[in-house]
């Protein structure tokens, strides 16, 4: 792999992989100021600082590019999961949200406006709420203060990480993550049986 100097309009060589990131972050980017469906490809060759012709190399569809995306963030989340048992949640969705701050607004806010992808925000929010309901179900044994809390408890959480980067992270993220788990309690309540 050769190298380049980037930014005096010489073209930097890239290896397969590298240069794929580099297209789903650039897509991150576009989808975010646009939407799925008015992004075209032509901007995500754009913002990577490719041709159009080189974005179709390494993907067949713009619904091919924004899966991509999709599961990048996803794999962050999964990533940062595989730290063990004892390992927070909360503690592992905020460092995945940090990581990537673009992948984690699509992958939780921006997917939901597209209807094409709405098997892929069920999935999401089962997937959500079925992981809840197991942490609850000790502490938690009315079944249906249960369900809504399983439903509200993750929503609560995704909505102030995702307030917490488009504000550009006043705090630690220590300091959200105890303003998160404090509000959690609240809901949950001390004697929630």
């Amino acid at each position: 792999m050769t190298r380049s100097t980037a930014g005096r309009g010489e073209r930097v060589l890239l290896g397969r992989e590298e240069r794929r990131d580099q297209i789903i972050q650039a897509a991150a980017q576009a989808f975010l100021r646009r939407g799925f469906a008015a992004t075209t490809v032509d901007e995500i060759a754009e913002a990577a600082g490719v041709t159009k012709v080189l974005i179709y190399r390494h993907f067949s569809t713009k619904r091919e590019i924004y899966l991509a995306v999709l599961g990048r963030a996803w794999d962050r989340l999964a990533a940062t999961g595989d730290q063990g048992p004892d390992a927070d949640r909360l503690s592992r969705l905020v460092q995945a949200a940090d990581q990537d701050p673009d992948g984690f607004r699509i992958l939780f806010r921006h997917v939901r406006r597209e209807p094409e992808f709405a098997d892929y925000v069920r999935d999401l929010d089962e997937t959500q709420r079925a992981t809840s309901n197991d942490l609850l179900a000790v502490r938690v044994h009315d079944r249906r203060r249960r369900a809504w809390l399983a439903a509200f408890v993750p929503e609560l959480a995704i909505q102030a990480i995702l307030a917490w980067l488009d504000t550009d992270r006043p705090i630690p993220a220590a300091d959200l993550i105890t303003a998160i788990h404090g509000m959690a309690a609240a809901a949950i309540g001390k004697d929630a049986r």
